[in-house]
């Protein structure tokens, strides 16, 4: 977002200055910089006051110095869960996990008036409202999993809300992921393709992504830039778990009289084609990537920039961490459960004392991204488990990683009494001893304990009894 001719990226770790002369971050806003949350969602400009909504702490506010009043529950906010926010005029409009809010600023009070608030008991068929954009004729769009919303805002008092889904629209899914809107034309991300409204007569026009060569269906995010051209990327959304999936090698599309256009990976500069959102800015578009900063796009030159990310640690979420033999910082990320989210797990970071080097599975052949905890042996070996893809480990002589396969230890399969079972994946933690050996366990099976990878010692867990009387 461009807000007093300074540049603001909204991250998952805080809010980031940017300086497009210089092609770097000036500075960077947090938690303790007096941002409510480091996890910003989305960002809009207003009266000289920048709003970034933070996910599940309201929206703060900044006017370019200093962090000023934020707007949460206390002020008239329904929940604090913001998904989006948008400014018109002298109105903030808020996309909330709960329905919409709407606030009014004027001079005389330090902060925003609330003025409307609409959810599915007053207006809405959507509980949650995911996108939201606000059209040049006045109108109100939003979006979510029960389909598309509008209403004029001259029409607000009246709550008469439109929804279109796909039984009385062309819609092809009635779960909208994103909308964007400029001039005459408002674009619409669904889960089985794109769909163009004409804001004049309010005609669809659906496109099946399947139809142009394209494997899949699912559009998020979309913007409608300055010449009316419709940019948008691909795959399956998931804001709770923070994923988007990336089945496909195509990153970005553009739609320009009624003409696919597909740019992949390579030529955005990036390594995957996971795309967060997409934000214009005078002549340039910004693409903003999960995890590989953004990339840049001139819309007169028609030349891809080198993708802008700041150096350190690639999550916040950090779950474990070792100094190693050559006194070198491993630091790992990743959570327990079958749900995977995108925005924690993130491979490794590793520290040399000056420089940062982030190990993913788009750069190296790590096993998987979600390492749950790290031990380093005598040989400096570096030992990972993780809950659900076993045990890894990293060898410095050849500089790979490596998977302990599970399945070549008899010792680790279980009898049922009727048959044998895999060995478990799941590893709930890895130590070094001190006299070399490994020990893991594999949740709920067994403690292992590995010398020069035989296994030396293998404990059973104990298992509570249901009969609480065998206590």
């Amino acid at each position: 977002e461009k807000f007093e001719n300074k540049y603001y990226v909204a991250t998952w770790g805080g809010i980031l200055q940017y300086d497009e002369d210089l092609q770097n971050v000036e500075k960077k806003y947090t938690n303790k910089s007096g941002l409510s949350s480091n996890l910003v969602k989305s960002l809009t400009a207003n009266n000289d006051i920048l709003f970034m909504a933070l996910g599940n702490k309201g929206v703060s506010r900044f006017d370019g110095e200093k962090f000023v009043l934020p707007i949460t529950t206390d002020i008239g906010l329904e929940t604090n869960h913001i998904n989006k926010v948008i400014t018109k005029d002298n109105f903030i409009y808020f996309a909330t996990k709960t329905g919409m809010s709407i606030f009014e600023e004027n001079d005389i009070f330090p902060i925003p008036i609330l003025q409307y608030q609409f959810n599915q008991y007053n207006g809405l068929e959507n509980q949650e409202i995911t996108s939201l954009a606000i059209s040049e004729n006045g109108y109100i769009f939003c979006g979510g999993v029960l389909g598309l919303e509008y209403i004029a805002i001259s029409d607000l008092e009246s709550g008469n809300w439109t929804c279109l889904n796909t039984e009385n629209s062309e819609l092809p899914s009635a779960k909208i992921t994103s909308l964007s809107t400029f001039g005459n034309k408002l674009a619409i991300g669904t889960y089985e393709g794109l769909v163009e409204l004409n804001l004049e007569d309010f005609s669809m026009q659906v496109y099946n992504l399947e139809d142009y060569s394209v494997d899949n269906s699912a559009v998020y995010p979309v913007l409608v830039d300055s010449h009316e051209d419709i940019w948008f990327g691909l795959g399956y959304w998931d804001d709770y778990n923070m994923t988007v999936s990336d089945s496909v090698d195509v990153a970005v599309c553009k739609l320009s009289d009624n003409e696919f256009s597909y740019f992949d990976k390579t030529d955005l500069g990036i390594l995957s084609t996971r795309i967060n959102n997409i934000k214009q800015i005078d002549n340039s578009l910004f693409f903003l990537t999960w995890g590989e900063g953004f990339v840049e796009y001139n819309l007169e030159t028609n030349i891809w920039q080198e993708p802008v990310a700041t150096e350190g640690i690639s999550s916040n979420f950090v779950r474990d961490l070792q100094m190693d033999k050559n006194n070198i910082l491993w630091i790992s990320n990743g959570k327990y459960g079958s749900n995977s989210s995108t925005k924690n797990e993130k491979g490794l970071s590793v520290f040399d004392g000056t420089n940062w080097t982030n190990f993913n599975q788009y750069n190296s052949n790590i096993i998987t991204e979600s390492i749950y905890d790290i031990a380093v042996d005598n040989d400096n070996r570096k030992w990972f488990a993780s809950w659900g893809d076993g045990v890894s480990y990293y060898d410095e002589n050849d500089q790979q990683f490596h998977n302990l396969n599970l399945f070549g230890y008899p010792e680790l399969y279980t009898f049922d009494g009727n048959q044998y079972h895999n060995p478990s994946r799941t590893i709930p933690f890895i130590e070094a001893m001190d006299e070399g050996e490994i020990a893991f366990a594999t949740y709920p099976n067994y403690i292992a304990v590995l010398d020069e990878f035989e296994i030396i010692s293998i404990t059973e867990l104990y298992q509570p009894s249901e009969d609480y009387d065998d206590f």
